[in-house]
């Protein structure tokens, strides 16, 4: 029996404009949803579909994105009980901070998410442990602040792992700090067999 799942609200169609009324009562309906099922959810808000370019590959501005985190704050904090952990999100293709387009300041993103969007006794959870480092290990928010690994288990060649590997100061860095957040990630679905070499011919198949 599931209880725990991913839960992405792409925003893309707000991008240009900022989320509407309607945007915000679809965000809270779903919310409803998922609590009268019983669920708990990783919460991804993200703007970019892909690492491409092109309209898919474009996000919000930063002026976009702190408005609707602004918007966003009440539907959030009032459905906080389905929220298992908020993944910062927002930015980059698939809300995990790479291949970001346009341009951001990161540290304004993670504050304004730590400080207002997060309910307070909420986790969130950051892709890599270099985002986490934005802010000070002295910030308030920064012991809630688990991982959520979207490159987990393996070498990809064509994707990469983001430099969270053994023997890095990363992977360090999530072993001592990762038992005491939530953790999360993500396998690749495909790439991953000699049978499938439609799929990443790069993919090392020995590991």
């Amino acid at each position: 029996y599931i209880t725990i799942a991913f839960a992405y609200f792409y925003m893309d169609g707000y991008k240009t404009t900022g989320v509407d009324a309607a945007g915000l009562d679809a965000v809270n309906i779903i919310f409803q949803v998922l609590r009268t099922r019983g669920f708990k959810v990783r919460l991804v808000f993200c703007y970019q579909r892909t690492a491409g370019g092109g309209d898919l590959g474009t996000g919000a501005t930063e002026q976009i994105l702190l408005q609707d985190m602004a918007s966003l704050k009440n539907v959030v904090h009032q459905n906080k009980d389905v929220i298992y952990m908020f993944a910062l999100g927002f930015i980059g293709a698939y809300g995990e901070w790479h291949t970001i387009n346009p341009p951001v300041n990161t540290t304004t993103i993670i504050e304004a998410i730590a400080n207002d969007l997060c309910p307070e006794d909420t986790y969130m959870g950051a892709r890599l442990p270099s985002y986490k480092n934005l802010l000070s290990s002295s910030y308030p928010a920064y012991q809630r602040i688990g991982f959520t690994n979207d490159s987990f288990f393996g070498k990809v060649y064509y994707y990469g792992s983001g430099g969270l590997n053994p023997g890095t100061a990363m992977w360090q860095q999530w072993v001592e700090q990762g038992p005491y957040t939530p953790n999360d990630g993500e396998l690749f679905q495909s790439p991953w067999f000699a049978q499938n070499p439609q799929y990443y011919p790069g993919v090392d198949q020995s590991i």
